[in-house]
């Protein structure tokens, strides 16, 4: 039943129906409490409703379930790139390497940074680094 009613928040986020995502998301944050997907579509929901603070503590009870969810470590380098933190996401794109070197997550993750406004010291090369 939980996977049925995760597959239905799939389709959900898809369709950018984040207020039915989050109603049935609340049922299984209760009845699926141990479930890192629970805790990661809740945190990228939250995310894409505008409610960046309440994201950040889904994705960390995602990845205290499972350390090496790699969807929770793209999408809360996502996060922390919404919310200005540059390194932050870097260290998410460090630990997705580490755990599947040029997987989608990592990849996604990668264009994400790169695309990203670089704060203006980082662009005029006064940052060492990469």
């Amino acid at each position: 039943m939980t996977q049925q009613k995760l597959q239905r928040v799939e389709q959900l986020v898809k369709a950018q129906q984040w207020q039915q995502a989050e109603a049935l998301l609340r049922d299984l944050r209760q009845d699926a409490a141990n479930s890192a997907d629970v805790w990661n579509w809740s945190g990228y929901v939250a995310r894409k409703s505008g409610r960046l603070a309440q994201a950040f503590p889904y994705y960390d009870k995602a990845l205290a379930i499972d350390p090496k969810h790699r969807g929770a470590h793209e999408y809360l380098g996502e996060a922390y790139l919404q919310n200005g933190e540059r390194e932050k996401a870097r260290q998410q794109l460090q630990i997705l390497q580490e755990l599947c070197g040029q997987c989608e997550e990592a990849q996604d993750l990668a264009a994400a940074l790169k695309a990203a406004p670089q704060p203006a010291k980082e662009k005029s090369g006064f940052l060492l680094g990469g």
